[in-house]
């Protein structure tokens, strides 16, 4: 994406830190902090998926399934200049129905409808 600044073409650029994940018993929990720069009049956005195998995992309930049928989960906030921030993604873990119980996160961080950067993180979930 790029905006237009006192006659200068800017790029939006971004960077997701590390995050941290808690992985209970009920509940999968993501601490995504994240920064961008150049944002302004965007929304950001901060994704998660799940992949078993390389295959995405579909969500037992609807409430989060996205338009292909996968869970996901999304947090939105307003971009700006300069931005930091950190947003909690969270999941009861019986909503992930994968065969297997190590699942890939999949953590994105958008700009308007552009990718900015991922990060995936092995996981292995409770036991059912």
């Amino acid at each position: 994406m790029l905006n237009v600044a006192q006659g200068r073409i800017l790029r939006t650029f971004r960077q997701l830190r590390p995050l941290r994940s808690n992985c209970r018993t009920d509940q999968l929990i993501f601490h995504v902090p994240f920064q961008v720069h150049n944002a302004e009049n965007m929304w950001v956005r901060v994704a998660a998926i799940f992949l078993d195998k390389n295959q995405r995992v579909p969500p037992v309930d609807s409430q989060y399934r996205a338009s292909d049928g996968s869970l996901v989960l999304n947090a939105f906030v307003p971009g700006a200049v300069n931005k930091a921030a950190e947003v909690s993604l969270q999941v009861p873990t019986h909503e992930l129905a994968a065969q297997d119980r190590h699942v890939t996160a999949v953590v994105f961080l958008m700009a308007g409808s552009r990718a900015l950067d991922l990060s995936k993180r092995g996981l292995d979930l409770p036991t059912k």
